[in-house]
């Protein structure tokens, strides 16, 4: 296995086998690294423009080998090299294998959505990504006090689309 660095346009030909949304968000990626097993993409890792946030795919007969937390990690530290701050992570509380895999790689919870089941994970890299940590965990926990919970999951769904719709 082998993983090819670049940005998500290069690899918009290889990309054409994952599903829609996936090859959607790497194509338009400024960092994309993706995992060949030959000639094919067997798993890809991006870093999104807004948001930093690490989205990763593993193709269904690669999965549970290690491949995509070496591959996030990969991304990860390119995302550092290019002068990143941070990188961020929204997980479903149900996806307990991904949940393992950011809590092992560092990343640090912002805020629980339980009306949507998400998790906001973030990764600081340096002073300032701390201290927008330290500021988007505060006004989430601020948020959580004084919105009901349903209302923030429902703000929180819908920048995500926002995001999405971003991204093509």
């Amino acid at each position: 296995m082998r993983f090819l660095l670049g940005a998500g346009d290069q690899f918009r030909d290889k990309l054409q086998g994952f599903p829609k949304y996936f090859a959607n968000v790497f194509a338009s990626s400024p960092i994309l690294v993706v995992a060949m097993d030959g000639d094919n993409v067997a798993a890809a890792c991006c870093i999104t423009r807004l948001s930093n946030s690490v989205i990763v795919y593993v193709d269904k007969p690669y999965r549970r080998k290690g491949l995509g937390a070496r591959l996030e990690w990969t991304t990860i530290c390119q995302a550092r090299k290019q002068g990143r701050n941070f990188v961020t992570g929204v997980l479903l509380l149900s996806n307990v294998p991904a949940l393992r895999i950011v809590y092992k790689l560092g990343y640090t919870e912002i805020v629980r959505i339980k009306g949507y089941e998400y998790i906001i994970m973030m990764m600081p890299f340096n002073l300032k990504g701390k201290i927008l940590y330290t500021v988007l965990r505060s006004v989430f926990l601020l948020l959580i006090l004084i919105l009901p919970e349903i209302f923030l999951a429902h703000a929180v769904k819908f920048l995500m689309d926002a995001v999405e719709r971003a991204h093509g």
